[in-house]
């Protein structure tokens, strides 16, 4: 199930509901969820999502008006895409299924896009492969004489790079 794999990746699942205690036991004795926070309302839930940010990286995932406040102090908020519109404009990241089995897939996902991001910034910022391709391609030798233009070239593009990294880092690092 995909608390498992969650588990199994090394993320911490806690369930924050308002559901009262009986109910929500049941639910995560099912689900396979160790730690259960009650009968919290929607501001409980902000608090909580803060209280636990102080222990690391906390992700939301939430589908309903009452999760939207806890979305929004998250490091990272998932909706589900059957949502309510507020928890899904609120939220960083929006899933088209509301299956939560998907969740392990987003993450490894993530994983494998931010770890293809750091490899093609490390090659495109080698020194050794830019010498090689100045060598090799005489209008790219060109470029070299104009170093300012070239320099701010490259660091619209280390931004771009290192915006997308960020995204993909957030969503692909382990969370509380």
């Amino acid at each position: 199930n995909a608390v498992k794999e969650l588990k199994d990746m090394g993320i911490h699942v806690v369930m924050l509901t308002g559901d009262n205690e009986r109910t929500a036991k049941a639910i995560s004795k099912q689900a396979d969820i160790d730690h259960v926070i009650a009968g919290i309302l929607p501001d409980g839930k902000a608090q909580k999502i803060a209280e636990l940010k102080k222990q690391g990286r906390v992700i939301m995932v939430g589908d309903g008006i009452n999760d939207s406040a806890a979305l929004a102090q998250a490091d990272l908020s998932v909706a589900m895409g059957q949502g309510s519109d507020i928890a899904i404009s609120t939220a960083m990241v929006t899933m088209v299924s509301s299956d939560l089995e998907k969740l392990p897939q987003l993450f490894s996902l993530s994983r494998k896009t931010s770890r293809i991001i750091k490899e093609n910034l490390h090659g495109a910022l080698d020194p050794n492969r830019i010498a090689h391709y100045e060598e090799i391609l005489p209008g790219i030798a060109a470029l070299s004489s104009d170093r300012e233009r070239r320099a701010d070239e490259v660091e619209r593009e280390v931004d771009r790079i290192k915006k997308a990294e960020y995204m993909s880092r957030h969503i692909g690092e382990t969370y509380s």
